[in-house]
């Protein structure tokens, strides 16, 4: 309720900014300003507010991206927007009181503009490109999720050598790690865990290769059905970030955001939101 206030206040003093940028609405006022103040002496105080105190109070709605992969940001049959992505950024709007747009778009894309500030921040992973440091600042860990590996029925996976000679389906952007030697295996790409499950039910693949929340996504499908999950495999992790461009114009926002962000992390609200879209047993194949 707080920020859709923010949100309706802000309209309002931009709107009445814009129109007296116009010399005639300027000159209508001059005539008419002291019959109107006659009859309504209570308004000069909300006049004064506006035109003193607007370049301090209408302070510009920060914007964050949201990726548009499910379950970080997606539509749901509504229409509606909605995600972990979309749920958190509500949430630190909420506690931050500072007034926030999303905006949807691809992993790469979010990426590119946000190391040129073309919007102030969003949730990503650290990334191994060094000019990413240059260009963004990590401003708080949302949480940690492990890469792993989880073989088809009648199969278990327990080192690098029983990787070897298997088909794996690695959903779009997971990373295997430095050590992995994607030459000695079979790797097919796959767009998202619905797609995984499907590729292993025809026998397209052995095991699928994604993070321990995403993994969880596909539970709803009976996943110990498909797969064997105590015989999985864990290849690494992946830390989830808040992270700012160092572009922005808004960076005397950070600290405020970082402080609301932690206080969303230590009081369990990113787990919440977590378990909302991938289920209460994510945790189990994060260990």
């Amino acid at each position: 309720m707080f920020h859709q206030t923010n949100n309706f206040r802000y309209t309002v003093l931009y709107l009445f900014h814009f129109l007296m940028k116009f010399k005639f609405i300027r000159i209508l006022i001059y005539l008419h300003w002291p019959t109107f103040m006659q009859k309504n002496k209570s308004f000069l105080i909300f006049t004064i507010v506006l035109f003193i105190g607007f370049p301090v109070i209408a302070k510009e709605c920060l914007s964050m991206h949201v990726i548009d992969f499910p379950p970080a940001a997606f539509k749901n049959k509504s229409g509606e927007l909605t995600g972990i992505h979309v749920d958190f950024i509500e949430a630190l709007e909420e506690r931050s009181g500072i007034c926030i747009n999303k905006k949807i778009m691809s992993y790469s894309r979010a990426l590119k503009n946000i190391k040129m500030g073309e919007h102030d921040a969003g949730i990503l992973n650290p990334s191994s490109d060094l000019d990413f440091y240059v260009h963004v600042q990590y401003v708080a860990k949302l949480i940690t999720l492990k890469t792993i590996i989880i073989p088809k029925k009648g199969l278990s996976l327990n080192s690098d050598k029983s990787l070897q000679g298997i088909t794996i389906g690695k959903i779009r952007g997971t990373p295997l790690g430095h050590s992995f030697d994607e030459d000695k295996h079979e790797i097919l790409e796959l767009t998202s865990y619905g797609h995984g499950l499907s590729m292993l039910k025809r026998g397209r693949i052995d095991a699928l290769a994604g993070n321990a929340g995403g993994m969880n996504v596909i539970g709803k499908f009976n996943l110990d059905n498909y797969f064997n999950v105590p015989g999985k495999f864990i290849i690494g992790q992946r830390e989830l970030w808040l992270v700012f461009s160092k572009n922005s114009n808004n960076l005397d926002q950070i600290e405020p955001i970082k402080t609301a962000a932690q206080a969303l992390v230590n009081e369990g609200v990113v787990d919440l939101i977590f378990e909302k879209f991938v289920g209460k047993n994510w945790k189990l194949l994060n260990e």
